[in-house]
């Protein structure tokens, strides 16, 4: 599926400061991160970009499906609204993959076109939701861009 091409011990420690930077950052804004997982994983991929683009795309994709039609058809509040955002966003990876895997032998660019995680689209867009698409993607990729360095 994925290849890390960093250790499983980094690959901790990038974790363990998203998570206070994470932290650190809501109490000086006010503005949360995706999650608190989300910079750490994000920054894991900032020596691969085009990663971290298609992983944000797909969550604005999420959260404007989310948002502009589904919750406008549906009851969607709660712990309903962020099982939705997770689902649908894990629905948009895995069928990109599938995609990817599909046409991947005939088109080996299409390799490098994969987000990261499976569940970050719907984690990010479900904070897309609460603080709008601006705020998020703004802090998410300054902390990520932050810790990367």
């Amino acid at each position: 599926m994925y290849e890390y091409f960093v250790s499983n011990e980094l690959a901790r420690l990038t974790i363990i400061l998203g998570i206070v930077v994470s932290t650190i950052i809501y109490k000086r804004t006010g503005l949360t991160l995706g999650g608190v997982i989300v910079c750490g994983y994000l920054a894991l991929f900032v020596g691969q970009p085009i990663h971290i683009l298609v992983t944000v795309i797909f969550s604005y994709i999420t959260y404007q499906i989310v948002y502009k039609i589904l919750q406008k058809r549906f009851m969607l509040n709660g712990r309903s609204l962020f099982e939705i955002e997770i689902l649908v966003g894990l629905i948009f990876q895995v069928s990109w993959f599938t995609i990817i895997k599909t046409l991947g032998i005939i088109n080996v660019d299409l390799a490098l076109l994969y987000g990261i995680g499976f569940v970050l689209p719907g984690v990010i867009a479900h904070d897309m939701g609460r603080q709008g698409p601006r705020n998020t993607l703004g802090s998410i990729l300054l902390a990520a861009s932050n810790l990367a360095s």
